[in-house]
């Protein structure tokens, strides 16, 4: 599975969870821009309820975590724009000093 995420598209990701065995309530996608950050625009609806979408939006920076709540039942049925975005850490939220220069 490793080898289908590596500089993997959104889509191609969205295939790749579909395929995991029901038996996993949690998977952990570790892949480059933009398919990490075009997956989290792909399932969080872009309809203002998400200020940590908005954050997204903005930048999606090298080593950022976004940690996702989908409701469904069976990985087979991920794609549709359900799920809540639980958590945005960007490396600058745990140390200041990875942030962008002050100007």
């Amino acid at each position: 599975m490793g080898t289908a995420i590596y500089l993997a598209s959104s889509a191609s990701l969205l295939d790749v969870l579909r395929e995991v065995d029901d038996a996993h309530e949690t998977v952990m996608v570790v892949g480059h821009c933009p398919a990490v950050e075009d997956l989290v625009f792909d399932l969080v609806p872009d309809d203002g309820s998400s200020p940590l979408r908005d954050e997204v939006e903005i930048k999606y920076p090298t080593a950022a975590l976004a940690q996702l709540e989908i409701p469904i039942d069976h990985w087979a049925d991920i794609g549709k724009p359900v799920a809540h975005l639980k958590r945005f850490v960007r490396p600058r939220d745990l140390d200041v000093s990875l942030g962008p220069d002050e100007e």
